[in-house]
């Protein structure tokens, strides 16, 4: 949309979902999809506007959208502003996610929640090693949303990364909680839980590939990784961004054999290493969230 909310562009997924052609809606103000019934619970339009006029926000949430048939959809938008060199606003971009995709999964979803939370409570019976997943899962979501990941990518991912280091339940815990440097053998035995935590949710049928993008969340982009040595792009997106994340959070966080390191070495870390052993892409958004939209890690 201009800075008058007036539409200038949508693209083929718009019409499929709202019937509308370019020659009707092309011109027309946004609010033609709307009426008084047009926002739910108590979102309100100046709440919107009011977010959108704040620097580097973006605005989340669900919302009614009439069709040209008259129907009413339930979308989750997104909603940002576009500014020039001057930090002046100049057009705005939303992008809708149709919501009547998710009801015919839903209970398949939680079916696999359920399964999930009993394989999730049987690990934690054996022992406790699950910490920091908050951290991690907020990066990588952060991510996942300023890449353009549509709302079933995050979903599937967000589970994922609350449960990628399941398997360090199998790490022995003098080697888990060891003071000083590990040994090769040492190594190797941790090298193991991307792999365990495989073999926890395979069988869990999920709507999203929950068990491969734990598999996968150690492998590198030049096949230094583990466990099956993946490359570039055999390495699904979804581990590609949860490996950054993870690498993130872990420099930051004091482990047993040292003291967290600084956001700095951190930054350090992702220029040195991408395009090498992590996603080129993927490092150039968590560097963008960090430099310019001031991102911080979430305090658990």
């Amino acid at each position: 949309m201009d800075n008058e909310r007036k539409v200038i562009y949508i693209n083929d997924t718009f019409t499929d979902i709202f019937g509308y052609t370019r020659e009707e809606i092309i011109g027309h103000s946004i609010a033609e999809l709307g009426t008084e019934q047009s926002l739910v619970s108590s979102v309100q339009e100046k709440d919107v506007t009011g977010a959108l006029t704040r620097k580097n926000t973006v605005w989340q949430g669900e919302v009614l959208r009439k069709s040209k048939s008259g129907q009413y959809i339930p979308c989750l938008l997104s909603a940002s502003a576009l500014r020039d060199e001057n930090n002046e606003i100049t057009n705005f971009i939303g992008t809708y996610f149709d919501l009547r995709r998710m009801k015919h999964s839903d209970q398949t979803q939680k079916n696999a929640l359920k399964a999930t939370i009993n394989a999730v409570c049987k690990a934690i019976d054996e022992r406790n090693v699950l910490k920091g997943q908050d951290q991690v899962t907020d990066l990588a979501v952060a991510i996942a949303f300023e890449m353009g990941k549509d709302l079933n990518f995050i979903e599937g991912l967000t589970l994922a990364s609350h449960l990628h280091d399941l398997g360090e339940m199998y790490i022995p815990p003098e080697i888990a909680n060891k003071p000083g440097a590990l040994s090769d053998a040492d190594f190797e035995l941790i090298k193991i839980h991307p792999i365990k935590g495989y073999e926890i949710l395979k069988d869990i049928k999920f709507p999203w590939p929950v068990a491969n993008i734990i598999l996968q969340h150690h492998e590198r982009i030049n096949g230094s990784g583990y466990p099956k040595g993946l490359k570039g792009d055999e390495i699904m997106l979804e581990a590609r961004i949860l490996a950054v994340a993870d690498m993130v959070c872990t420099m930051l966080t004091d482990r047993p054999f040292r003291p967290a390191y600084s956001m700095e070495q951190c930054i350090d870390e992702l220029e040195i290493n991408k395009g090498i052993l992590y996603d080129e892409r993927v490092v150039d958004v968590c560097l963008r969230l960090i430099r310019e939209k001031s991102y911080r890690l979430k305090q658990v």
